[in-house]
């Protein structure tokens, strides 16, 4: 009688059943925010951080597709991330990218607890213009025009599409404080 190894077989079908995002950096980065976590620990100097940051984006232009990991195992939070990666980091720049790679990579405890929730996206909008970061008024008339459309898709019951304009109005902000933070590190 022969006895057949199942396990290859098993292997393979487990691996398929996991989700998408278990193998996200097992092979590289797939993504800006992974190329700056895998890259920013050993910058030195402010130069070092700014070449990091442009190889990255030049790696991966389109940084907008990045979906929050929710992980089984690993880091689990954005304060996790911060905690393992910017403990050894000497230069503070590479501090503040991997903070703000940490934040776009993994959830907050206060996302969890409200991660579809639009007062939860609205609190994050106002505290992301609570912080005065420098933007143009075409810039503050599109996240105006984004956050009323939003409460309006809200009023409807399109709470969907309501967080996708919530989205880019954060994904805005984001941008803006991104730049205004590079620009004042100058």
């Amino acid at each position: 009688m022969k006895s057949y190894n199942y396990l290859p077989i098993l292997a393979i079908i487990l691996l398929l059943l996991l989700p998408t995002n278990a193998f996200s950096g097992l092979f590289g980065p797939s993504n800006m925010w992974e190329c700056i976590l895998e890259e920013m620990p050993e910058v030195k100097n402010d130069v070092s951080a700014k070449q990091v940051m442009i190889a990255c984006r030049k790696k991966f232009p389109d940084d907008s597709t990045v979906y929050k990991k929710n992980p089984m195992i690993g880091i689990k939070s954005a304060d996790e991330c911060i905690l393992k990666y910017v403990k050894e980091v000497e230069n503070e720049l590479a501090a503040r990218y991997i903070v703000r790679a940490c934040y776009k990579l993994y959830q907050t405890s206060g996302e969890k607890k409200a991660s579809s929730s639009d007062s939860g996206k609205l609190t994050t909008i106002n505290n992301l213009l609570s912080q005065g970061y420098e933007m143009s008024e075409n810039q503050r008339q599109t996240i105006n025009q984004l956050v009323a459309e939003g409460k309006e898709l809200t009023a409807q019951g399109k709470q969907e599409e309501a967080d996708k304009v919530f989205d880019q109005a954060i994904e805005l902000l984001e941008v803006i404080a991104e730049t205004d933070r590079f620009n004042k590190s100058e």
